[in-house]
């Protein structure tokens, strides 16, 4: 993954995206979800559009005083998700903001079983955040510069 500390949406590759429309609520933790729900293999495209419509959102988007999303953290996320869906068995992520004004990801499988948050940097970290209940000894949390490692976390059945 690489920085971008400087740059506009266009010279970074963006699309040009009219998705004013987008679905949005609360989640509870502070973070607003702009869903991305499409079938395994159809959804990198429109995960991508909802990542680039972030670039949108002001300071205090939440109302309680949440940066508005760093383009260094969006390129880097856009980087991320083309490399995940290279892996035919990784589902659509929830595509969201984070008050700390990063990309934020989250998926959930085996009927809420198990949890992976993750929080995509404008610096190319990756902070995440692995929940198993059925396998408590299984959690992860922590960050790292290799996309890898949550593919990994991603892959487990």
């Amino acid at each position: 993954m690489t920085t971008l500390q400087t740059g506009s949406p266009e010279s970074i590759g963006f699309v040009d995206v009219d998705y004013v429309s987008a679905k949005t609520g609360e989640t509870g933790e502070g973070l607003y979800d702009i869903l991305a729900k499409n079938k395994a293999g159809t959804w990198l495209h429109e995960c991508q559009k909802h990542v680039a419509e972030l670039r949108h959102l002001p300071p205090n988007w939440d109302s309680y005083g949440a940066n508005p999303v760093d383009i260094g953290s969006i390129a880097n996320a856009l980087e991320f998700i083309d490399m995940l869906a290279e892996y035919p068995a990784i589902s659509a992520p929830n595509v969201a903001a984070s008050p700390a004004g990063n990309v934020a990801f989250s998926w959930s499988w085996n009927e809420g079983d198990r949890e992976l948050d993750v929080e995509v940097t404008g610096a190319g970290m990756i902070r995440y955040s692995f929940i198993n209940e059925s396998e408590p000894n299984h959690d992860a949390e922590g960050q790292t510069a290799y996309p890898e490692w949550v593919a990994s976390l991603l892959l487990r059945r």
